[in-house]
Formats: C-alpha cells, structure tokens, sequence
C-alpha cells in the first residue's frame, strides 16, 4: 500500500521466507496444550518490494508462534511473527523524498497471516496463506510513515521425522485451573524523535535524531492457568526531547516548569501469553496527564482535530520479553528484559529496552 502521497510505483512485491520449528507435540507444558500446541521458531526471509531504486530490497529475521484455530474441524492456522529487518535503501530528502515509509536502516516487523493445508500429509505439507506485513521503525527516526503489504503465499511444510509418534495425551500432566496473583516492576529507556518539519525549525537534524524517554510502571493482576496474564498499572514516563525543546524555545506556558510538562502519567490494562521464558505483550491505557503532546502534533500536523485527542489520551504497547525462569513453573521472584514498541494509540511513540522484576503470590486450584 502507499505509504504516503506521491509514493513511488511499485511492481508486484515477492518475498521468500525459511523457516525452522518445533511442533512441541512431545513437549508437557501447560501453556502448549492450552494452545493447542502451537508450532514455534524462527524465519528468515527476504523481500523485493517492487521498486528496487526507491524502496530497495529487506532481509528479515522473526521469532513465530502458528497456532491450529480449529484442529479438529479445519486445516487453517494463524501465523504471527514479530522481529526486525535491515533495508538496503531509505529515505532521503534529496535523492528519495517520496519514500516516507522507511527512514531507518532496521525497522520493527510484523507478519500475519491465515494459512491452510491443501495437502497436509507427512513428511510434507503445501499450504496457501493470506495475511499483512507491516514495517516500520518504531518513531526512532521521521518520517516514519512504515510500510503495510497485503500478500498471498504458497509454501511448503517439511517435517524430517515423519513416522515418530507423538506421545499419548494420557502421559501429558492432567490440566487444571488455577489462578495466581502477581506484583510487578518495570523499568525501561527508549528512543523518541520530535519533528522533520524543517520548514518549523531550523536545527531540524537535532529534532529528527533520538533522544531518551525514560519510564518507570508499576502493575498487579492475576495469572490464569499458568499461561494467561491479566493486569493493570500505572505508568511514568519523562521525555528528554519535550524537555530540551521547552527549554530552548522557552515556549509558553511550558517554560514555567519544564520538568513537569515533559512528563507523562497514565493508566494501563492488558494481557500477556506466557511461552515459558517468553511473554509476548499487549496493553492499552489512559493518559490522564501529557501536555507536550499538543505542542508536537502541532509541530507535525496542521491543527487539533478529534484524532489528535484520541492519539493524546489512548496509549498502547506491544513487544517480547525474555524470562530468566521457566514461567510454567511458577516462580515466585522473575527477573525479564523486552522490546516494546508504545504508541499513541495506533502510530509509533518511541521504542523501549526494559528491564523487570515479578513477584508472584500464592498459587491455588480451583
């Protein structure tokens, strides 16, 4: 799709993707039955995106989970990944001003896709898939407008083990409900760009380059099942690019208290899968306080309309973290570092490294 007007013309978009997994099919983990033992690994891919003078060619490296949506009735599968790519050719105001949708050499990338089995019988499969491929480099860098593709795909499912049996469901460990209590604490530090307006200000390399968002998050809520994690909390976070330019252009009424008008206090609520030392994240919130954010709307776009009060007040967060411990198990004391992208409800805000402790309260069947 374009990504912005007067994007360049593209021809047909072609990728080639290899890749490996686990059918963890003999693996007793609470969460894999839940799921209908999902498929999980790692693609590597490549992509020509129809226009190799402007939009240049990526290679992509994503961790993935495919999970059977209705394993007893149907052959159709959701494939998610989500990993990053390196792209030969961004943008450039001079040499290739139309392409505003990468400005970065890596960029954060997502794949999903519905895939279904004409053929399914061992030791290969043939599949026919549809989905959505997005880029985009998580508001590190301006413009950052991100590339959204629709494909189809035809691929091949090899399995070098055909005839070993899976082991009976019998001998897997009986299922049970349960829920657990959980108190957490996040820290992280991100990257965040304010303008490439350079028509609105003159040091415009040093609005477009990254400077520092610090946060800090404390949340609690309930873990069902050993697998589902459910919670809500409350966020802080100061942004060093609000704070540089209040103090530089002494912009009123900003200027009065700097440190209080880079700042940003909200809400949040979400859910986390919990793969055993990865949590894959998503949580929605309310900003109940970020008043720059008039001021970098305006530096970006023409004027304050509802979605700029939707985008103020909606926070969202997506990303990956990694588990010292087994999360089956457990634990009660879980340290974690992740990737996460925060937006402003659907565009990018900045990127985040985080690091986290969980504490985890008394477990109990029911």
């Amino acid at each position: 799709m374009p990504a912005n007007q007067f994007f360049p013309e593209t021809n047909l978009q072609k990728s080639f993707f290899l890749s490996i997994a686990n059918d963890n099919t003999n693996r007793d983990q609470e969460w894999l039955s839940r799921l209908n033992r999902p498929w999980t690994g790692l693609s590597i891919g490549f992509t020509d995106f129809g226009n190799t003078r402007a939009l240049g060619t990526a290679i992509s490296l994503m961790p993935f989970a495919e999970f059977d949506l209705f394993p007893s009735k149907t052959r159709l599968k959701l494939h998610l990944g989500l990993g990053a790519s390196r792209f030969t050719t961004k943008f450039n105001q001079v040499s290739n001003r139309f392409n505003r949708g990468i400005s970065t050499d890596y960029s954060w990338s997502f794949r999903s896709f519905l895939i279904y089995d004409i053929f399914a019988r061992n030791p290969g499969s043939l599949r026919l898939g549809a989905g959505f491929f997005h880029q985009s480099n998580g508001h590190t860098k301006l413009p950052n407008q991100g590339l959204n593709s629709f494909l189809l795909s035809f691929s091949s499912k090899i399995t070098p083990y055909p005839d070993r049996p899976p082991i009976p469901k019998t001998a897997y460990s009986p299922l049970q409900k349960s829920r657990q209590y959980y108190l957490g604490l996040r820290i992280g530090i991100g990257q965040h760009v304010l303008t490439y307006d350079d028509f609105l200000l003159e040091d415009i390399e040093d609005y477009n380059q990254p400077k520092e968002v610090y946060a800090v998050a404390l949340s609690s809520g309930i873990v069902i099942n050993r697998f589902l994690k459910v919670g809500a909390g409350v966020h802080y976070r100061f942004y060093e690019h609000y704070y540089d330019y209040i103090v530089k252009t002494k912009t009123q009424p900003y200027a009065r208290a700097p440190t209080r008008n880079a700042s940003n206090i909200g809400i949040f609520f979400g859910g986390e899968l919990l793969l055993s030392h990865v949590g894959l994240e998503f949580q929605m919130g309310i900003n109940f306080y970020k008043p720059f954010y008039e001021e970098e709307w305006l530096l970006n776009e023409e004027q304050l309309n509802w979605y700029y009060q939707l985008k103020k007040h909606i926070p969202t967060r997506m990303g990956l973290k990694l588990y010292a411990l087994n999360t089956n198990n457990n634990p009660k004391h879980n340290v974690f570092i992740g990737a996460h992208i925060n937006a402003n409800l659907g565009q990018a805000d900045f990127t985040e490294l985080t690091i986290g402790y969980v504490r985890r309260l008394s477990f109990k069947n029911y």
